[in-house]
């Protein structure tokens, strides 16, 4: 069951039978039966101990608990018929088969009544919910040792070009490292998505259109990186308008970093075409390929953490364009300031690595003011010693 951590539940589950089954006891120490003048008032008189109920037990083999009577009992223990309270050991003190509590109690405390928990037939979890830890706990609480779950997706990424190699065999000088391919599996990754490494392909239509054909027949989602402008090297496209049944949802977006992200369908299979420089492709995946994960509720970890800042700054932005800025973040008298914006590079790592955070600037509006608050999707925790100054 733990291994169903994060997987979405296909259907409701409710529960077979009474959590706990039995009234049982929330304490070491001893079960009583109180009249309704007892209690509250002390002193409150000794009883006499005549048995011990342990965990895993039941109340068939325990005395009745009468008013003058105790069972000593373990924390998870079935409590004995006519207990209406179990004092906790600390509270009571014992001589021979004698014990006297010395504080106040109250009719119910210290006990987990039958069904208290779950009611046979009572909802545990509905349709459609991501299972939490809690969640494992509470389905094997109530013997539910095996769940139905919705399938999880696996996304294919095939990165494009022959100069492209991966990192261990490029040669200096000669080729491109492969550097976009793992930043996207790790940004999979690190929404609990399975990655598929489609592997790298020259830039010809033929091969380009088999290694998408063939990732769609394996993957639930395709993202290629690289070849995705309008240049006479780049492929992708013409390779995809060679497949049965593919057809184009968005050829370039007003998107920057990242211009020419497009997304098609093949087969009623999405395909993301991000470009091939990292930062690039990260802006689309964040403007693309996240928000479709999430919106069909495929994600397991929680939506990234935002915190709002102040431009130090003036932003000249154009309307009609999304940006995605790296951004970096100081802190002054309690208010965040953003310090730094890197907007453009679309392949310089370095203004991932230095960033704090991105803003997306809106393509509805133009430009920001300085000191206008703006939303920090936060890359790292900026609470970092060199963070106030």
């Amino acid at each position: 069951m733990p291994e169903a951590l994060g997987r979405i539940a296909s259907r409701p589950v409710t529960a077979r039978r009474a959590v706990p089954p039995h009234d049982v006891s929330v304490m070491d120490g001893y079960a009583l039966r109180l009249r309704a003048t007892e209690g509250r008032a002390l002193p409150l008189r000794a009883r006499k101990v005549i048995g011990r109920s342990l965990p895993g037990g039941t109340s068939a083999h325990l005395p009745r608990v009468g008013f003058t009577t105790a069972v000593e009992v373990r924390t998870g223990a079935t409590v004995p018929p006519g207990t209406n309270v179990v004092v906790r050991s600390e509270h009571a003190r014992r001589t021979g088969a004698l014990v006297r509590p010395h504080e106040a109690v109250f009719p119910g405390q210290n006990i987990a009544r039958k069904g208290e928990d779950f009611r046979a037939g009572s909802r545990i979890l509905e349709a459609g919910t991501r299972l939490r830890p809690w969640h494992v706990a509470a389905l094997l609480a109530n013997g539910v040792a095996r769940l139905r779950v919705v399938r999880m997706w696996t996304v294919g990424i095939l990165a494009t070009g022959g100069e492209v190699v991966p990192g261990r065999h490029a040669r200096p000088g000669r080729d491109v490292i492969d550097t976009t391919k793992p930043l996207l599996i790790g940004l999979l990754s690190e929404l609990g998505i399975r990655a598929v490494d489609l592997g790298i392909v020259p830039d010809e239509d033929v091969t380009i259109a088999r290694a998408v054909s063939n990732g769609i027949g394996r993957c639930d989602v395709v993202i290629t990186v690289g070849g995705s402008s309008v240049g006479e090297r780049d492929r992708v496209r013409p390779a995809i308008n060679s497949l049965r049944g593919a057809g184009w949802v968005a050829r370039g977006i007003p998107l920057r970093p990242g211009s020419t992200s497009s997304i098609a369908l093949v087969r009623r299979r999405p395909v993301f075409v991000l470009a091939g420089p990292p930062v690039a492709a990260l802006a689309g995946f964040a403007t693309l390929v996240e928000p479709y994960l999430r919106a069909g509720g495929l994600v397991t970890s929680p939506a990234p953490p935002f915190l709002r800042a102040r431009l130090t700054r003036k932003i000249v932005h154009p309307r009609g364009v999304r940006e995605i800025a790296r951004v970096r973040l100081r802190a002054r008298r309690g208010v965040w300031w953003v310090s730094g914006v890197e907007r453009h590079a679309g392949g310089r790592l370095s203004s991932l690595t230095r960033a704090d955070g991105l803003v997306v600037l809106d393509e509805r509006r133009g430009d920001y003011a300085a000191g206008e608050a703006v939303r920090v999707r936060l890359l790292r925790d900026p609470l970092r010693p060199d963070a106030f100054g």
